[in-house]
């Protein structure tokens, strides 16, 4: 593994984390603050910011010669946690949106749990491996096509889809598209570079990696005010408040008493 020799990186390094350290924990921070159980969206948003911090605690590697394959470990296993995360936010979007039923009746908080679970298991497993850069490159080409695919099909079902707002279906795109957007502008030029130079984890395309961690707040935005909406606006999604069966209760017993 060959040190970062470019000042650049350490300039955009201790800027983006700076920034983005304060700005991810705060949003974790949040995120967990409102978390409640039927917004299975915001698991899948907590583990990807917390993969977001994790990439922070591996950036010490720059400046670290003498424990950089502990720190560049650390980093290379934020990176690929949080595309698995992304991957899942795709999925949780699409599966909402193409099969609410389904979503309903077994997307759960212990299943979104499940999942979350595999992906820690999965970044800890090719830990061994992951320091080899052409195995490292085809990792993060594996995603996209599975957003892609996830995109098509939630573009598709919102297509057909009359019991939303065409602002709701926009923010929904605007979700997806940030996720694919993150994962293909930021990533792919270190795709192809590291494919012609498959020796060295050193590419000028790499210097994106930095700014990666600084774009998922945003999807927390993005999920937070869509997720109520289509929830609200599918009936099959609906749920009956508590509140109103009350009131019939109440009505029916001061009628009862009327009655008597």
């Amino acid at each position: 593994i060959v040190s970062y020799s470019f000042p650049v990186f350490d300039i955009v390094n201790l800027v983006t984390l700076v920034i983005g350290l304060p700005v991810v924990s705060l949003a974790l921070y949040v995120v967990y603050r409102q978390f409640k159980a039927n917004h299975v969206a915001s698991v899948y948003v907590i583990n990807l910011l917390i993969s977001d911090i994790i990439q922070f605690l591996g950036r010490p590697f720059i400046y670290l010669p003498s424990a950089e394959v502990i720190f560049l470990y650390t980093l290379l296993s934020g990176i690929v946690s949080s595309l698995g995360f992304m991957v899942c936010i795709a999925m949780e979007r699409y599966l909402l949106i193409a099969h609410p039923h389904w979503y309903r009746s077994h997307f759960t908080l212990k299943l979104s749990v499940v999942s979350s679970l595999v992906v820690w298991l999965v970044s800890l497993a090719i830990l061994p491996i992951i320091g080899f850069p052409l195995f490292f490159a085809t990792l993060l080409l594996i995603p996209l096509p599975l957003l892609l695919f996830f995109f098509v099909g939630t573009w598709r079902g919102l297509s057909k889809t009359i019991t939303l707002s065409s602002r709701e279906k926009k923010r929904i795109l605007a979700t997806l598209l940030l996720v694919i957007a993150n994962c293909a502008l930021l990533f792919i030029p270190y795709i192809i570079s590291n494919y012609q130079n498959p020796y060295d984890f050193v590419h000028w395309e790499s210097l994106p990696f930095y700014f990666s961690p600084l774009l998922d707040p945003l999807l927390y935005i993005f999920i937070r005010k869509d997720i109520k909406g289509i929830m609200e606006e599918f009936p099959c999604c609906r749920k009956s408040p508590r509140n109103e069966e009350q009131i019939v209760s109440s009505i029916a017993v001061s009628e009862n008493t009327r009655s008597g």
